[in-house]
């Protein structure tokens, strides 16, 4: 089953991250070149992968107030949240390096 990668907000973002399953947030914004090598794998994750894991995004331009909150100072960045709690943070760069982390972390659990 295909999931698509929602956009998160101000409003929105609580709810999102303690709805259950494990979210992987990638704060991104459209001028960010290295945001759009990660933003592939970003995709294949949401669209496959054995952990029930949710993907989003937060547009750091639209959301500012979210950046601020998380300490975001670069982008691009994925914050892992499990059960309402933030459990790891990211600085990928490079294809491969997303997936990586993510199967590293909730492998372990």
């Amino acid at each position: 089953m295909k999931h698509s990668i929602a956009t998160l907000d101000v409003a929105g973002f609580d709810t999102a991250i303690e709805e259950g399953d494990p979210i992987l947030v990638l704060f991104t914004a459209p001028w960010c070149t290295n945001c759009r090598r990660v933003g592939p794998e970003a995709s294949s994750l949401a669209a496959d992968n054995p952990w029930s894991l949710q993907v989003a995004q937060v547009v750091v331009d639209d959301s500012p107030d979210l950046a601020e909150r998380f300490e975001i100072r670069s982008i691009p960045a994925a914050l892992l949240f499990k059960d309402g709690r933030l459990v790891q943070r990211y600085q990928p760069q490079q294809a491969g390096e997303l997936r990586a982390a993510v199967a590293s972390e909730l492998e372990v659990a």
